[in-house]
């Protein structure tokens, strides 16, 4: 059967055939499908060829070829012509063959011939068709060459070449074949692009705003190579290292300082051009000014930064000197400079100030001296201000808006006199031009003061040192004046003059024969002390009330009793004023000692030791200061009790009295004594080793005795110790033998004893038993009679009754408030011993006394207290004791309802306690005076001192001080206050005023609190004052305001009572 297809069939290797049932046999029948390789008797055909590189070129033939049979010399294939000079199967085995050639053009397309020498045959082993002839597709990317860019603004082929705006960077390079027109990038934009055959040109010229430095460029290609083109390597550099550098901007300058000279100056210059940068290349000054001079520049242009040169002129007048420079892509700036050549020296034109240059002020102020160019100070003592004795009143000379600024020379003044003409001299080298030409003459002007028509003012008017009688009046003022009081607003000519000298600012008088407790009005005018006499038509004012004779005693408070030991303690309280110091003290409220009293009454804070006393004791105290005026106060009853000494020795060793012997019994009777030691004893007594019993001794007694149980049959060796309350113990006594042994004799005991009396119920610390006890039988001789209390083993006391008698008695300790239950036992010499008596019950009960004293009050303050209208009424107190309940001064009961601060008159204050017995003290009353207020809300007026804080130490620190609060009176439209305080003075010791103390006031925008407090800088000095912007009492005339005053005390001042003199003003008003 032979098949026949409408398309060729690539390959000429076996092919697979597949047949589907179409066709029949002769006979007719169907032909059954099948699946056959058909067998390879074709033979490869050499079917196209490709350059690959221009050395290699790849023939493809129509099927996988043996490789055993290519020829690896290539000697049977021929390239353009020429010989190859090898040949391999390619590895895919895919029926190409690779042959080495002679070099061809990138874009070649040789025809490729194969001719057979050797037989090439495909796997079948069928030879290749020979001779055949292709020709080969081109392959090969295209290259370029030759490539450099260069700007035409330097034609210097060395790189970089330089470019700025409006300049055309070109890039030439040649490409191996032909190409399709190139995408050309100079500085990420694009470039127009040419060419003349393989050789092309593309160029850009800047606009402005490229990126400046080193232009980055790209070339991307390719041929024109049928039917796929070949992509070149985009290309970013250039063959020959050539560059271009862009710049477009301008280098900067700064030609210096503006100068005015009289002689050659050197001339500071910078330049610099931004990164990237070309780098500045060219500079030039140059005289922009012309008609007026020659310069001369040292150093007039050149190449590089070297810019500083050296500037003169050859005649006097004003230059605008200019100083160009470009850099190297070309952009270019200049920077100008004044410049001033001076060789003329300046001239003083007039003194423009004071104005006018009569009747001028004497307050501070500056005289101005005007020139005809700006100046320069040199020489300020060549400047002066005086009088016509020499006096000099110059303050600073500067400049008028600083040196070169201005052709003003101020000359400050202060403390000129009334009347006055003043010399205002300016001499030769005392300034210069800007240039540096001096004042060469000497300039004198004159001004003369206005006439004096102020009177004084006074800046503050206290009076201090008041008195029962007396006080002191004092008075500050603005200038040297002479000053005179009155009680009345007069005229000067009609007071009196103060104390002298009455002829500076500071000025006194001695007030005497006051009365006491009444208020004062004191006015005050002065006169200059000018030879105009100016006086004051509006008198000053302070008001003060004098002293209340002293008819109170101290205040006494915080009594404290302190380092108290065994023997000692210390005594402490506070007065509120200097007093004496003294201590009652005792077992009992009754006292019976009293330390010695001060010399002086000098102290606020007492201290008071005592000593020689008892430990562990309660001890009543109570203190007594008198002040000054010999008023005194005693205060309350106080307990304290001394520290218990530590008992550390032992009790006295006991002695044992009952004396050795020999008996017949069970029990026997041991007695003994030990010392008193104060205290009571427990005796305890041993038989050997083993406690046979112990008995109580109160304090006070020293016997005791104890019955003990006998060993039978044996010695029993008894000693006996001493236990004190502290529990120390003694040593052990001399021992007695007691032996036992069996009676041959007598062996019957004695009656029982009885104790007389019936039970009952006592106040008593001890008690005398009574009884009887009945003869011993059979013989009649002495007994023991032995009392215990509540047990057979206390034994309270016993007593030795003679033969034949039968009354006894004994006095016992009796258990406080308890039950004592006495038993007795009676003992004969042979130490036979009854059975237990009767029992009596004693019952101690401490009787109460009734408390019948009824306590006492005591009146702290002033009785009577006198007080103005308006005040706010503050119980001064009182303290109350009782000789039972002690202090009960929080118990009183006072009344003061009947007070009316509001309403001038005089108010009784109750006072009245209750003990706890119910015992009503005898009532005391104090009377309170509310005088009519002194109107003088209209001026300022310190109206009332609390002292908040009247015990200071030296930390050095304000929390540790002194305060008061200050109530004050301001006019109600004066804003501005002020305080001044002299130094603190105590006997010989001082505390400056200076830095150790602050006030502030919650009415003051400005010192309101302690972080913004106004400080004291001087003493007797006003410091910065303080606004006021509120008022305490708006319904009030007048401004109220609370001052709080606050005062250090240095670290190491010394101790004492400090006083001192104090001032407030307010704007214009003084007091």
């Amino acid at each position: 059967i032979v098949f026949t297809f409408d398309v060729e069939i690539a390959g000429t290797e076996a092919k697979t055939l597949n047949y589907t049932s179409s066709a029949d046999d002769l006979a007719g029948n169907d032909i059954a499908p099948f699946a056959e390789l058909s067998i390879d008797e074709a033979g490869p055909v050499l079917l196209s060829a490709r350059t690959v590189t221009t050395t290699s070129v790849e023939a493809m033939f129509s099927e996988d070829l043996n490789g055993g049979t290519v020829n690896g010399s290539g000697n049977e294939f021929t390239v353009a012509g020429i010989l190859a000079t090898a040949a391999v199967e390619h590895v895919s085995d895919d029926g190409r063959v690779v042959l080495t050639v002679a070099a061809m053009g990138t874009g070649d397309e040789p025809t490729v011939k194969y001719e057979q020498v050797d037989t090439l045959a495909d796997s079948a082993g069928n030879t290749a068709v020979t001779p055949t002839t292709v020709t080969a597709v081109d392959g090969v990317a295209p290259v370029l060459s030759v490539v450099t860019i260069k700007s035409d603004n330097d034609v210097d082929t060395a790189a970089p070449e330089w470019a700025k705006v409006g300049d055309t960077a070109t890039l030439t390079f040649t490409s191996s074949e032909t190409i399709t027109t190139p995408t050309v990038s100079i500085d990420g934009n694009s470039a127009a692009v040419s060419s003349v055959g393989n050789d092309w040109t593309a160029t850009y010229t800047f606009n402005g705003g490229e990126n400046e430095g080193t232009i980055p460029f790209s070339i991307a290609f390719a041929d024109d190579a049928s039917p796929t083109p070949n992509t070149g390597t985009t290309v970013t550099a250039t063959d020959d290292v050539s560059s271009v550098f862009f710049d477009e901007t301008n280098p900067t300058v700064n030609a210096g300082t503006d100068k005015e000279v009289n002689a050659l100056v050197a001339q500071d210059a910078d330049t610099s051009d931004f990164a990237p940068a070309s780098g500045v290349n060219i500079y030039t000054w140059a005289n922009q000014t012309s008609g007026v001079g020659i310069i001369t520049f040292s150093n007039p242009s050149g190449t590089g930064t070297g810019v500083d040169t050296n500037i003169s002129a050859d005649t006097d007048g004003t230059y605008t000197i200019r100083l160009t420079v470009t850099d190297n892509a070309g952009n270019s700036a200049f920077d100008e400079i004044t410049f001033i050549w001076d060789t003329t020296n300046p001239v003083q034109e007039a003194l423009i100030a004071p104005d006018p240059q009569t009747g001028v002020s004497i307050t501070a102020g500056t005289a101005k001296v005007r020139f005809d160019e700006d100046i320069v100070l040199l020489d300020a003592s060549r400047v002066l201000l005086k009088d016509n004795v020499g006096t000099s009143y110059k303050g600073t000379v500067a400049v008028d808006g600083g040196d070169g600024a201005s052709a003003i020379l101020n000359i400050d003044y202060t403390g000129l006199a009334y009347g006055t003409t003043y010399d205002v001299i300016v001499k030769p080298n005392s300034v210069s031009d800007v240039a540096g030409n001096n004042v060469s003459t000497n300039f004198i002007a004159q001004f003369t003061t206005e006439i004096d028509t102020v009177p004084p003012v006074v800046n503050s008017f206290s009076a201090s040192a008041i008195t029962t009688d007396g006080a002191t009046l004092n008075v500050t003022t603005d200038e040297n004046a002479a000053c005179s009081y009155a009680t009345t607003d007069s005229a000067y000519a009609s007071m009196t003059a103060f104390d002298t000298p009455n002829t500076g600012t500071s000025h006194t008088a001695v007030l005497t024969g006051l009365t006491a407790s009444t208020g004062y009005d004191y006015f005050v005018r002065c006169a200059d002390t000018t030879t105009q006499t100016n006086t004051m038509t509006t008198s000053a004012h302070v008001s003060f009330t004098t002293l209340t004779p002293d008819t109170t005693g101290p205040v006494i408070n915080n009594i404290q009793a302190t380092s108290i030991d065994e023997t000692s303690a210390t005594i402490t309280w506070n007065t509120d004023e200097d007093a004496t110091s003294r201590v009652e003290y005792g077992l009992t409220s009754s006292y019976g000692s009293l330390t010695a009293v001060d010399a002086t009454a000098d102290n606020t804070t007492h201290s008071v030791a005592l000593t020689g006393l008892s430990d562990g004791t309660d001890y009543h105290f109570r203190v007594i200061s008198e002040d000054a005026s010999a008023n005194s106060s005693t205060s309350g009853d106080n307990v304290f009790t001394t520290v218990t000494a530590v008992d550390t020795t032992a009790p006295g060793v006991p002695a044992i009295t009952t004396s050795a012997t020999t008996i017949d019994a069970d029990t026997y009777t041991v007695a003994g004594t030990v010392a008193d030691d104060g205290g009571s004893r427990i005796v305890s007594l041993f038989d050997g080793a083993v406690l046979a019993g112990t008995a109580s001794v109160p304090a006070g007694d020293t016997v005791w005795s104890i019955l003990a149980s006998l060993t039978q049959d044996a010695g029993n060796v008894f000693t006996a110790t001493a236990d004190d309350e502290a529990g120390n113990t003694s040593s052990a006594s001399a021992s007695v033998t007691i032996t036992e042994a069996t009676a041959t004799g007598d062996t019957d005991a004695p009656a029982d004893p009885v104790l007389s009396g019936s039970d009952e119920s006592v106040d008593a610390d001890a008690y005398t038993l009574s009884g009887t006890a009945g003869a011993d039988a059979p013989a009649d001789g002495p007994r023991t009679i032995t009392v215990y209390r509540n047990s057979v083993t206390t034994v309270v006391g016993s007593v030795v009754l003679p033969a034949e008698e039968t009354n006894w008695s004994l006095v016992v300790a009796l258990l406080q408030d308890a039950t004592n239950t006495f038993t007795a036992y009676s003992t004969d010499q042979s130490n036979n011993t009854s059975a237990v008596s009767n029992s009596r019950v004693i019952t101690e009960a401490t009787v109460t006394v009734p408390d019948t004293t009824a306590p006492v009050i005591v009146l702290l303050g002033q009785n009577p207290l006198t007080l103005t209208e308006g005040d706010v009424y503050t119980d001064p107190g009182a303290t109350a004791s009782d000789d039972v309940d002690g202090d009960i001064s929080g118990d009183i009961d006072i009344d003061d309802s009947d007070v009316d601060m509001d309403v001038a008159g005089t108010y009784t204050v109750t006072y009245d306690v209750e003990d706890a017995a119910g015992n009503l003290a005898t009532q005391v009353t104090r009377t309170v005076v509310v005088e009519a207020a002194f109107d003088d809300t209209a001026e300022l007026a310190v109206t009332g001192i609390d002292a908040v804080k009247t015990f200071a130490t030296d930390t050095d620190a304000f929390a540790d001080g002194w305060s008061w609060v200050f109530h004050i009176t301001v006019p109600t439209d004066e804003t501005e206050f002020a305080m001044k305080f002299a130094d603190f003075v105590s006997g010989g010791d001082t505390i400056a005023a200076a830095d150790n103390i602050r006030y502030y006031s919650a009415q003051s925008s400005n010192s309101h609190d302690t972080s913004t407090a106004t400080t004291i800088t001087a003493a007797n000095t006003y410091s910065a004052t303080i606004m006021l912007d509120t008022d305490l009492e708006s319904g009030t005339p007048g401004r109220q305001i609370e001052v709080t005053a606050e005062m250090k005390v240095p670290t190491g001042s010394a101790g004492g009572s400090y006083s001192a003199q104090y001032g407030v003003k307010s704007e214009e008003d003084a007091g």
